[in-house]
């Protein structure tokens, strides 16, 4: 018993220490959508971390939520982002929020883009994809959007 106690703290840790280093732990201000450290060049870091551990729900999780917060300026990205993660890997157990920040950032994508996305192939299929992982998870939003954008 004390093996298995010992891996889900293990796993809690690792879950926190990926969140913290891909700064979805931290409380930002109401508000923040940028920070000075996150910089154009941190969109690769983020490009490694999805190929490399996307597999991770806490992965989908993490870039879910600082798309909405300090990673704002990654917004073209961030549906590739997505997009790659969930068309390449089957999450059963997701994090708490992780729908909620991925309807939220989605949501905010298409209105600003959506001159974009219905003359854009590609990103339309993307965005697509995104949607269609909300729905599928329960997500009235995601039905609601892609209805909106086909």
């Amino acid at each position: 018993m004390a093996d298995l106690s010992n891996k889900k703290d293990l796993d809690r840790t690792a879950t926190r220490t990926i969140k913290c280093y891909l700064l979805a732990d931290t409380d930002w201000s109401q508000g923040t959508t940028e920070w000075h450290s996150v910089r154009e060049k941190e969109a690769s870091f983020y490009d490694k971390v999805v190929d490399r551990k996307g597999h991770e729900p806490v992965v989908l999780y993490s870039i879910a939520k600082v798309l909405n917060d300090i990673g704002s300026r990654f917004q073209s990205k961030g549906v590739i982002w997505l997009s790659d993660m969930i068309s390449t890997h089957n999450y059963n157990d997701l994090e708490p929020d992780t729908i909620y920040y991925m309807e939220k950032f989605i949501r905010r994508f298409i209105v600003l883009n959506k001159r974009r996305i219905k003359t854009n192939r590609i990103l339309k299929a993307k965005v697509i994809s995104i949607l269609d992982f909300l729905f599928e998870r329960g997500s009235t939003i995601g039905f609601l959007l892609r209805e909106d954008i086909l």
